[in-house]
């Protein structure tokens, strides 16, 4: 479980950004963060339910004015993802064992691929750092995986969790400052609404992830999760 405080801050973010309305959460939307923190609720799985919420509101007359009309859907999404432990323990039909094999295999080519947009934008250390990262999910999961009959997706999933969190930490070093200076300003531009209205804390929270967005979305970079099968 990451830091209670990062949980809560991002959690925040999220779902302020998603509501785009800069009104700080209730004692009651904090307590309901809480919640989900000491009850081990992952915060991707949060997240999913929150983005799930926003999904399915029909129209403007279905504003989402709190962060308690999310948690049904966050509840829902727990439950999927406690279902999809306990068949991670399990088994896996051949079925599912071509499913997965295939999707890391699109995430090995996707990594590569990714890999050579970063070169010919010459940005060396991060055409470098995907590339290595697809050969690691090569020979440390998909080769593996491939291996055994008997294959356990938590532990795959756990190591795609931490190639994500890894390629994440270091994605904006690697970005020239004169293009960081164009991120930022676009990303400023979209959080213009937030600016004078979060806790600093909050809003830097909040401007790195959108700059994280921005990166993946330059280099296409792909989520690197089961979840996105």
């Amino acid at each position: 479980m990451i830091a209670e405080e990062e949980y809560f801050q991002v959690i925040e973010s999220h779902f302020l950004q998603k509501r785009g309305n800069p009104m700080l959460l209730s004692p009651k939307e904090w307590s309901l963060i809480r919640e989900w923190y000491e009850a081990e609720i992952p915060m991707d799985v949060v997240i999913r339910g929150i983005d799930r919420a926003f999904e399915n509101k029909k129209d403007e007359a279905d504003a989402i004015t709190s962060l308690r009309y999310c948690r049904r859907l966050v509840k829902s999404e727990h439950k999927r993802y406690l279902k999809s432990l306990e068949g991670a323990a399990s088994p896996t039909t051949n079925a599912e064992s071509k499913n997965v094999a295939e999707f890391l295999q699109q995430l090995v080519s996707g990594l590569s691929e990714s890999s050579g947009i970063a070169a010919q934008n010459g940005n060396s250390s991060l055409s470098q750092l995907l590339s290595q990262n697809s050969a690691n999910i090569k020979t440390e999961i998909l080769d593996p995986f491939l291996a055994k009959k008997l294959n356990d997706l938590q532990r795959v999933e756990e190591q795609l969790t931490t190639i994500e969190k890894e390629i994440e930490q270091v994605l904006l070093p690697t970005i020239s400052e004169k293009q960081m200076e164009h991120l930022k300003e676009d990303a400023m531009r979209e959080l213009k609404t937030f600016e004078d209205k979060l806790d600093l804390a909050v809003y830097q929270e909040m401007l790195r992830r959108t700059l994280i967005k921005s990166i993946r979305k330059l280099y296409n970079i792909p989520r690197l999760s089961l979840f996105y099968m």
